[in-house]
Formats: structure tokens, C-alpha cells, sequence
């Protein structure tokens, strides 16, 4: 990979290509009907995964942070592609510090491509739909050591499956306090 610091330290762009070749993967064996019992075993071939990455950061303005990546995955067995490896994923996420006060605003989004999986129902590779995922927050610093937060998780309410039959998570919202031994940044 390559990193490179740009605008005089205000921002960075890394660019990395990978390659891995996966032995004795472990995988699971299913019985025959009715019981349908599962083993869990190794393959004896290999499965290859390579790609890129290219990800950043940067600080257009003081108190602004924004971070982001976006991935392409080439990941293969023996019978096609991985499961469950998304051929495309991407994220952004930026935090806002107004005025440089307690006060911060986040705002972050998810992008997971198309990707195979086993439906367990007819034990045949199936298509998952890709899906973008939103959440926002914000926290206020109340003194050094304690921060009190919030945040929405899939702001949208995306109706998404990361895995075939297993519903994704639906919008949820938290809130909590933070304790610090020391100072927060």
C-alpha cells in the first residue's frame, strides 16, 4: 500500500492492494433428511480473496473531521464466489465540534454491495441485495471526565439481510454516559 499526506498534514489518502489464499477453511457438512444434522469440517482446497482499498481523511476546516473508505473484493472458492463477501463496500463518517465547544455532531453512512449467500431453505446460492445504512449522533462533553451520547443506528429503517433468512438490525436508538479516568480529546 501507499500513504500520502496531503494540504500540509489536513489530510491523507491511503491506497493498499491485498492478496490471501485461505487453506482449511472451515465449513459446515449437513446430514441427510430429515434430521439434517451439522458437522463442522475443512475443505481440502483453497480459497483465494484479493482486491483493493482506497481510504482517507481529512480536516477541511478546524473542528471538521471526515473519514472514508471504499473496498473491491475478489473473493473465490472452489464452487464460485465467497459468500457472504460483499464485492463492493464503502463507508463515510464525519464529526462536526461546533464551535469547538462540548457539543459534537456525527453523521456516518454504510454502503454494503450485492453479495452470495446459502439459502438454507433450498441449500442454493442465492443473491443478497445490497443496502446503505445511516446513523447520526451527538454527545456532549459535560465536564473533562464525563461525556453524555446519543446516536440513531439505520436512521432510514433499511429492511436489509446480511445473512439469507436473519432480518438486519432495525432502527434502534442510545443514549448513555461516558466516564473518563482522564482528560477527553
Amino acid at each position: 500500500g501507499v500513504e500520502q499526506t496531503l494540504f500540509n498534514g489536513m489530510a491523507r489518502i491511503d491506497l493498499t492492494y491485498f492478496e490471501a489464499k485461505l487453506k482449511n477453511e472451515i465449513y459446515t457438512t449437513f446430514g441427510p433428511a430429515p434430521d439434517y444434522l451439522s458437522t463442522p469440517a475443512n475443505r481440502t482446497t483453497d480459497s483465494e480473496r484479493s482486491g483493493w482499498e482506497v481510504s482517507f481523511a481529512v480536516d477541511p476546516v478546524q473542528d471538521v473531521n471526515i473519514i472514508g473508505s471504499y473496498t473491491n473484493l475478489d473473493a473465490t472458492e472452489p464452487a464460485g464466489i465467497e459468500v457472504r463477501r460483499p464485492e463492493q463496500q464503502a463507508a463515510v463518517d464525519a464529526s462536526w465540534r461546533v464551535s469547538g465547544g462540548p457539543l459534537k455532531l456525527n453523521l456516518g453512512v454504510t454502503y454494503n454491495g450485492e453479495m452470495t449467500d446459502t439459502d438454507f431453505g433450498t441449500f442454493m446460492r442465492a443473491g443478497v441485495d445490497p443496502y446503505t445504512l445511516v446513523r447520526i449522533g451527538t454527545s456532549w462533553q459535560a465536564s473533562d471526565t464525563v461525556e453524555i451520547y446519543g446516536r440513531v443506528e439505520n436512521l432510514m429503517d433499511e429492511d436489509y439481510q446480511e445473512v439469507i433468512g436473519f432480518k438486519g438490525a432495525p432502527q434502534a436508538f442510545y443514549v448513555g454516559i461516558r466516564f473518563r479516568e482522564e482528560k477527553a480529546r
